[in-house]
């Protein structure tokens, strides 16, 4: 654990790397000499960076390896964490190791200083941003690429290269003064027996590892020791229970019936007891020594290195459980002081800004037009209202369901009776007439009110010319309900249901603009 300068009492917490002996261990007894390095950011409150090394063990899954907590990516960030991963793992000679990472800020410099003369790859899909940034992008380009990037011979890598001349001079002046030997497979190095192009070793245990990085570093640090100690428990007993009686890994066998397959158009040629010609199907030959276990193809068969008995050794050792805080052993010196951070502006961001190339072309905005793509057009659909069965409104905003609301039928069946004349006495044989004047009334307000209700505002879309109207914005209260001279209210006039055509007089009372009595409005 590193400290910041100053006194014993105002030292404060600056930087902390953690290896445990068990993964240090498992990772000397059988997993290959090929490292992937990488840097995340914290998001609690203090912030920082993870820094993670992270091997492959021989199912081709990640291993974790050390992981240190720095203040910021830098040079001297990067060294100090290198030189601490090579104490560990005790390596002397720096030629047999292989290190693959995303070229950090400060990282390519501390490679040279920490292991010089090792092996330095760099993955091809952060090198395909670079080219999209350089200017050269489209999927001709980054298919010439990747091609260029998988070929296993040099043959093919000049063939592939010729054609990224041949698109674009200066494409190919750029991605020659790239050492091969950092991204194609026809450049690496055989030693490793691992022919990986992308680092996603160190990314996909920054994404297993998502929730702790949101949480205070102690906390943190303890989640990821309870993560590994689970983990390495599981892959024992996956390889102890269902790998009982295979010579190879699961993963491995995969690849290697793939390649039996692929090889039924491949025809061989014995040379004497240890060497072979093998034609392939398209013409090409290639040359196989059983004894030094090689073959021209370079494409690597099935080493030791892929056994289940390697797999076994990787993850013997284990983690041991820890007791609390409460029983640890007193060390009698000062506890530092949390680290210092300064808190920014506005809301904590919690999401990575996107590469270049990663969601959309210049990496920062996924390109609206490309995200509209993916989304299903609504052709020739229409709002419909459930309500009122109108067009151009739901039922959330359907004026006609407020108006029921606030006149519900109940004063309608104790107001429409009908009335009779003060003339017609008992026994006449007069038939009783309904005074029309609330239909009258409904038809003079329909002129009036028609043109400020029916308004609709034309909400045009990008879905081919299709209009899809709306009912106006106006208050309901306002727009449906008015007031003529005579007292008599207005009612809405815009299709809807039946039932509300004939609302009764609203049962509120009002003053008299003469005598200042209250006399019911109706």
């Amino acid at each position: 654990m590193g400290l910041s300068d100053g006194t014993e009492e105002n030292k404060k917490f600056d930087r902390l790397y953690i290896c445990f002996k068990a993964l240090k261990e498992g990772f000397l007894s059988g997993c290959r000499p090929i490292i992937g390095v990488d840097g995340c950011h914290l998001k609690g409150p203090h912030g920082g960076i993870l820094l993670t090394a992270v091997g492959i063990d021989p199912n081709n899954c990640l291993y974790p390896i050390a992981y240190a907590v720095v203040g910021s990516e830098t040079k001297q960030s990067w060294e100090w964490f290198l030189m601490l991963l090579k104490e560990d793992l005790h390596i002397l000679r720096n030629d047999i190791y292989t290190f693959i990472s995303d070229k950090q800020k400060g990282l390519l410099p501390a490679f040279e200083n920490i292991f010089p003369g090792a092996d330095n790859r760099f993955c091809v899909r952060h090198l395909h941003g670079n080219m999209k940034t350089a200017g050269w992008k489209g999927l001709a380009y980054k298919r010439a690429l990747w091609a260029a990037a998988r070929a296993t011979t040099v043959h093919e890598f000049d063939k592939c290269i010729t054609e990224i001349g041949e698109m674009n001079v200066k494409c190919k002046e750029w991605l020659i003064e790239k050492p091969a030997a950092q991204w194609s497979r026809s450049h690496f190095n055989p030693w490793p027996k691992y022919d990986i192009l992308l680092n996603n070793l160190c990314e996909s245990f920054n994404s297993s590892i998502l929730d702790a990085r949101e949480k205070p570093i102690l906390t943190m640090l303890e989640w990821i020791r309870e993560y590994l100690m689970t983990k390495l428990q599981q892959n024992r007993d996956r390889a102890t229970k269902k790998w009982d009686g295979k010579r190879i890994c699961p993963k491995i066998k995969k690849l290697l019936d793939k390649n039996m397959d692929s090889a039924s158009d491949c025809i061989p040629v014995k040379s004497n007891d240890w060497n072979y010609e093998i034609s392939c199907y398209d013409g090409s030959r290639f040359t196989v020594d059983l004894r030094a276990h090689t073959c021209s193809c370079r494409r690597d068969f099935v080493h030791s290195c892929y056994f289940v008995q390697t797999y076994l050794k990787v993850y013997e050792p284990a983690m041991m459980p820890m007791n609390s805080k409460e029983m640890w052993v007193k060390t009698g010196y000062i506890p530092p002081l949390p680290p210092s951070f300064g808190k920014k502006r506005g809301q904590p961001k919690k999401t990575r800004k996107p590469s270049a190339g990663e969601d959309g072309e210049d990496g920062k905005k996924m390109n609206k037009e490309k995200k509209k793509e993916t989304k299903m057009k609504r052709q020739g659909w229409k709002v419909h209202c459930k309500f009122c069965g109108a067009l151009g409104h739901n039922k959330k905003g359907c004026q006609w369901r407020k108006f029921a609301e606030e006149f519900p039928p109940d004063e309608e069946q104790q107001r429409s009776q009908p009335q009779v004349p003060d003339e017609v006495t008992q026994g006449d044989d007069v038939p009783v007439q309904e005074v029309d004047t609330q239909s009258q009334l409904i038809e003079q307000t329909v002129a009036a009110t028609k043109p400020k209700l029916t308004a609709r505002k034309r909400t045009g879309t990008k879905n081919k010319g299709i209009i899809i109207t709306e009912p106006s914005r106006a208050s309901p209260r306002k727009t449906t309900i008015a007031k003529s001279k005579n007292s008599a209210p207005r009612y809405p006039t815009t299709s809807g249901p039946q039932q509300f055509m004939n609302m009764p007089p609203s049962s509120k009372a009002k003053k008299s603009s003469k005598g200042g009595k209250i006399t019911p409005s109706g």
